[in-house]
């Protein structure tokens, strides 16, 4: 399981989340989906280095909070990963 840290210079509108062993898989999937919410004015994705694979996402919002930005795209890609599954195990009986 990945290690997840809120950088302290979070705010409520701002927030850089460091994944250890994440990879560019995930960061920037999180990223494309936040980009998706009306309410994000920016999102980014890195690799600190491709050895160490820690990404680090980094979100602005102009409602709500920055977490609450990232619990929604969590959420919405864990919809589609399950609808994706239930579809696939359909279709490959």
């Amino acid at each position: 399981m990945a290690e997840i840290r809120l950088s302290e210079k979070s705010s409520g509108k701002e927030a850089t989340i460091e994944i250890e062993d994440s990879g560019n898989f995930l960061v920037q999937g999180m990223r494309t989906e936040l980009l998706k919410n009306s309410s994000v004015d920016f999102a980014g994705a890195k690799l600190e280095h491709p050895l160490k694979k820690t990404g680090v996402l980094s979100v602005k919002v102009s409602k709500g909070t920055a977490v609450s930005a990232v619990k929604d795209a969590c959420e919405s890609i864990d919809k589609s990963a399950k609808e994706f599954s239930k579809k696939f195990a359909d279709a490959y009986k």
